[in-house]
């Protein structure tokens, strides 16, 4: 009995894919994107010349995410740097800025005080000059990362660069970090050089660019834990050399203020978090789901989902050979990067952005993909269909069973229904990992 119905459900399953992969006509598929990616970016547009001043229409601040970088140097420039985490001191700060526009919605800066260094240059000049040099120099992070994985993946036949640029912008997380300013573009640097020269045996660099993700460490937990669970040491011993010599720095040159963020980073963090609609982690999935419910429970299901994924990333490594370039090699890595991103306490949809080195990994083994359609014309077509879709739609969804749940005299609860698409989407990458490469 319990094989004919796990028999029935996996027909059930592979019906319902058929069906969705023939709605992505080709067609659609190369039409859809753009002209919402196009939309999308208009939209934005207007709303910021519908207001004068530093402020949208929806009376958020321009480059929202920007605006704590922009803080933290400006502190630093000004002799404020004592004041770094106070947040009266910069909710003041930030009002000040928009002034004679009047905005609720402000962004504090949460990041180690051993960064700040890195914000100076941003914060030199006028608030837009700022904005205007971080999207520069963001951009240049985003075309620099993607050439060095279209000449590490893609020996005949490579897809422009132009191309993959403007590709990049149809993924709705990539434009979600432009609009909000934020600073996904350079780990995503990170994330693609560490790979490449893992891919190129050069194992301890690897590990000193991976260390560098220290600012945001919960980025690095998926990537470090395959390292462990190959045992590659001399990776390992650079990620901790270069961990370490970065915060080691923040303690000699600001000392006091090392303290204070050490105190209160996981309150600034639980602030940051407070209303997690729109995020992605697992904890974060789990907060949605039963936080109005029962709140010790959702830290249980924090825990065990994140157990789940970090045995996931063993299975994967247990059963993929260590041969850097090899199909089941890439695949797995395209796989671990996924799950990796869901690991940790925040995943703000900018950050779904990192995504995009497994998306090129999946193009590069199937550059013309299959039957006159993208990939496989399966599984992996299909759910990379649907975590497209879903960075986009899964925060509204998320919002909209909330609000339908509240409306109803319940507590407000949803299921983050991106998070799981993530999750499903590294399954079935390494599952075809492990297969033959195709035709």
């Amino acid at each position: 009995m319990p094989d004919s119905i796990f028999a029935n459900l996996t027909r059930q399953y592979n019906h319902a894919i058929q069906l969705f992969i023939r709605g992505l006509t080709p067609y659609r598929v190369k039409t859809y994107p753009p002209i919402f990616a196009v939309m999308m970016f208009v939209g934005w547009i207007i709303s910021q010349l519908r207001i004068p001043g530093l402020i949208d229409s929806a009376r958020t601040i321009i480059g929202i995410d920007f605006v704590a970088f922009f803080t933290a140097g400006s502190f630093f420039l000004q002799g404020r740097f004592a004041e770094l985490y106070d947040p009266a001191a910069q909710l003041k700060f930030q009002q000040d800025l928009v002034a004679p526009a009047i905005t609720d919605k402000f962004m504090f800066f949460v990041s180690p005080p051993f960064t700040v260094p890195l914000y100076i240059p941003f914060a030199l000049g006028e608030y837009l000059t700022g904005l205007f040099l971080w999207w520069g120099v963001g951009l240049f992070a985003l075309l620099f990362s993607l050439h060095l994985l279209r000449k590490e993946l893609f020996q005949e036949s490579p897809p422009s660069l132009l191309r993959l640029f403007l590709l990049s912008f149809t993924f709705y997380p990539t434009l979600f970090w432009f609009i909000d300013g934020q600073s996904t573009s350079f780990t995503l640097l990170v994330y693609i050089a560490f790979f490449v020269l893992l891919r190129r045996n050069k194992d301890f660099s690897a590990g000193l660019l991976l260390g560098l993700l220290i600012y945001k460490p919960t980025l690095a937990l998926g990537l470090g834990a395959a390292l462990l669970f190959k045992f590659r040491w001399r990776a390992l011993l650079g990620c901790v050399i270069s961990a370490g010599t970065w915060s080691l720095s923040g303690f000699v040159f600001f000392p006091a203020i090392m303290k204070i963020y050490i105190t209160q980073s996981f309150d600034l963090l639980r602030a940051a978090i407070a209303d997690p609609w729109g995020a992605l982690s697992l904890h974060e999935f789990s907060l949605n789901l039963l936080g109005q419910i029962w709140k010790p429970g959702s830290t249980i299901l924090s825990a065990v989902l994140t157990v789940g994924a970090v045995i996931m990333i063993f299975m994967f490594w247990q059963r993929t050979p260590w041969q850097p370039g090899s199909r089941a090699w890439d695949m797995t890595w395209a796989a671990t990067i996924a799950i990796g991103l869901i690991i940790g306490q925040h995943l703000g949809v900018y950050d779904v952005m990192l995504l995009l080195p497994g998306f090129m990994i999946l193009w590069s083994y199937y550059p013309r993909g299959t039957n006159g359609r993208l990939l496989d014309n399966g599984q992996l077509f299909a759910w990379s269909a649907i975590v497209y879709i879903l960075g986009f739609l899964s925060i509204y969804i998320t919002f909209f069973q909330k609000w339908l749940t509240s409306t109803m005299g319940l507590p407000a609860m949803a299921i983050q229904f991106g998070t799981l698409a993530i999750a499903a989407w590294a399954w079935v990458v390494y599952q075809a990992g492990q297969t033959s490469q195709p035709e």
